[in-house]
């Protein structure tokens, strides 16, 4: 069985979404963070060689690879929903999954291309740090997805695909840097999935569908009660800036106190702000 670590905790030695792929991708850490990110880069050497220590792989170093394919929302959905495996893990929630999904806003053509860009942050020393309390200024990068021919003219849809790698070792998809935008260059265009009937409005619970573990079709009535209602209903709970065309990962959260029986941020699945700093899991590949 593959091992599991941590690439990342919330909170602590955290990651930005363009950071966890490029990490997960395979670029090495000194190039990851760059020249100004000495701190970040020697903070995450040394808690993600203790994460291989665990398992029995060796260390890396600065220019090494962290390589590892990033756990999917389903298989995500899987260890915090059908079983206690995420009790163990918690120190990593939210977490980045491996699951991007790109779509536009309701009642709109997915187009030519989607475009989401997100809200840039500055601190404010009277309300805490970067994040949810900052102040927002200006705008950040733009993720750029460009939309397979066949699909431009579907509405109410999002298009799906899954981090990992194909045979000849390059990653599905990868976050490339143009000014400021980033591109979102998926390898592999049939690896792109298109699922119809997106739901259109925000927190509500839908049933998802089996092989990525999206929310679709119509909202569906969910009770707190895990013991009612149908159990494979998710809320899609849209966070990212502006709540309207997206592209980028999904998230999922484990609360750290939970309310037995009642249904928490587990069963959610969230869209976040790129430049958030959370957590991933990964299955490494050792790869120097």
């Amino acid at each position: 069985m593959t091992p599991v670590i941590r690439l990342a905790e919330y909170a602590r030695k955290d990651l930005r979404q363009v950071e966890a792929i490029r990490l997960a991708n395979g670029m090495s850490p000194s190039s990851v963070f760059g020249i100004g990110g000495e701190e970040r880069m020697k903070g995450f050497l040394s808690f993600f060689n203790k994460q291989l220590q665990s398992v029995g792989l060796p260390e890396i170093s600065p220019n090494d690879s962290a390589k590892g394919r990033i756990l999917s929302n389903k298989e995500l959905d899987n260890r915090l929903i059908l079983s206690n495996i995420w009790e163990s893990e918690i120190v990593a929630y939210p977490v980045w999954t491996g699951t991007l999904v790109a779509f536009n806003e309701a009642g709109k053509i997915l187009g030519d291309v989607i475009r989401y860009t997100d809200k840039q942050y500055v601190p404010d020393p009277l309300r805490g740090h970067e994040g949810h309390s900052a102040l927002k200024e200006g705008t950040g990068s733009t993720y750029v997805f460009e939309v397979p021919t066949e699909y431009r003219n579907e509405k109410n849809a999002v298009l799906v695909v899954e981090h990992g790698f194909l045979p000849d070792g390059q990653p599905t998809f990868s976050f490339q840097q143009d000014g400021k935008n980033v591109l979102v260059d998926v390898t592999d265009k049939s690896k792109i999935v298109l699922l119809s009937n997106f739901p259109a409005a925000n927190q509500k619970y839908y049933i998802v569908e089996a092989q990525h573990g999206i929310p679709l079709g119509s909202e569906v009535y969910v009770p707190y009660s895990i013991s009612e209602g149908d159990p494979s209903a998710r809320e899609l709970y849209l966070m990212h800036s502006g709540y309207g065309a997206y592209a980028g990962l999904l998230v999922r959260k484990a609360n750290r106190v939970i309310i037995e029986g009642r249904r928490d941020d587990r069963w959610k699945v969230f869209t976040y702000s790129g430049l958030e700093r959370l957590g991933a899991l990964i299955e490494p590949i050792l790869a120097r």
